[in-house]
């Protein structure tokens, strides 16, 4: 027996206001805590990378000197649809040749149930290993391209907020000498200038700290 409405309708609107409450305390939480904390382990990992190799740090500078760019987030989204689509199209030849596939499993169980039980367990930890390690590899990817993106978005919008002052071919000068950056040094004198900009004429930029 279907329940009364006056049961049913203050459960649905309960509900909903639940999902807003429960909402807006993610969204605060994150923009307090959780994105901060992101940036700080993003920082600490590119970081890590950066002081042990003077190429990897000259190669992020430059990358944000070509503007935003999604180079390793097409490389990301090109790898979820590819995987998605193998794995449909997998399904699909499997029930379309299920009784094959069925005959193979049982030859492979049979097999398998013929090798040493070390051989196994080395087969499972070598596909962990291969799984564990395309995960951290796509992960590394995701981060430096966010801290490239974090260096472009810092720079192009200290400018802005310096814009005023500049003299006109000054400021076409410093937008010039960051899309011109090619290494770490480069970008170090660029991020000392604006910083000493900002600071004479006593404005306040997002703080930002260089690798």
């Amino acid at each position: 027996m279907a329940e009364p409405l006056t049961r049913v309708v203050p459960r649905i609107v309960a509900g909903i206001f639940a999902a807003v409450i429960l909402g807006a305390i993610g969204s605060g939480l994150w923009e307090r805590v959780l994105a901060p904390l992101l940036d700080l382990v993003i920082a600490a990992v590119v970081g890590g990378f950066a002081s042990v190799s003077t190429a990897f740090k000259d190669s992020i500078y430059r990358d944000a000197a070509q503007g935003f760019h999604e180079k390793h987030s097409l490389i990301l989204l090109v790898f979820f649809w590819g995987t998605l689509a193998g794995v449909a199209t997998g399904l699909l030849l499997m029930i379309k040749f299920m009784p094959r596939v069925r005959s193979i499993l049982l030859r492979l169980r049979e097999t398998n149930s013929q090798e040493p039980a070390g051989a196994q367990r080395l087969g499972v930890w070598l596909a962990v290993l291969a799984v564990a390690s395309l995960f951290t590899a796509l992960l590394f990817l995701a981060m430096m391209e966010s801290y490239t993106n974090r260096v472009t978005t810092w720079s192009l919008t200290s400018l802005e907020r310096l814009r005023a002052e500049f003299e006109p071919r000054e400021y076409e000068q410093m937008r010039a000498a960051f899309f011109s950056v090619d290494n770490a040094q480069d970008f170090y004198a660029f991020h000392r200038v604006v910083v000493e900009r900002a600071q004479r004429s006593h404005i306040k930029l997002h703080r930002f700290d260089p690798l």
